[in-house]
């Protein structure tokens, strides 16, 4: 592997504690644009989780959704899991709303790819284990 200059590893850190990530994420991050492939969601960062937070708290006051789960990793192929009493187009509008206000407040550099389950929907039971609050 190989070594990262002084300078460099300086910066890198400065960057990380000001974004409020890991070096290892923003590493990954950095090398994800380079190879033009999106960054990994596993493990969770710490500036994702902060806006997944912001999107349940916004998403809890909309009226028909029941609960906001987030997973500690991906949950069918999404990051946060919002369960609904009922099919609504009006709540499904709010939902995606949020979406984009939060990812918006962050400037885009983080996607919230929400899974919007029906309560009672079997693929929730399943799902418990590993979900953070």
């Amino acid at each position: 592997m190989p070594t990262i200059p002084k300078d460099v590893e300086e910066m890198l850190k400065e960057e990380a504690e000001r974004s409020g990530v890991a070096v290892e994420e923003l590493l990954v991050e950095i090398i994800s644009r380079a190879l033009n492939k999106p960054p990994s969601l596993k493990p969770i960062g710490e500036r994702l989780l902060k806006a997944l937070r912001e999107f349940r708290e916004k998403v809890l006051k909309i009226e028909g959704v029941v609960y906001v789960v987030i997973p500690e990793g991906e949950f069918h192929e999404s990051n946060v899991l919002v369960v609904i009493s009922r099919v609504d187009l009006r709540v499904m509008e709010d939902i995606v709303k949020a979406k984009f206000s939060v990812e918006e407040r962050y400037g885009d550099e983080i996607t919230i790819n929400p899974y919007i389950a029906l309560e009672g929907e079997e693929v929730i039971s399943k799902g418990q284990g590993g979900f953070q609050t």
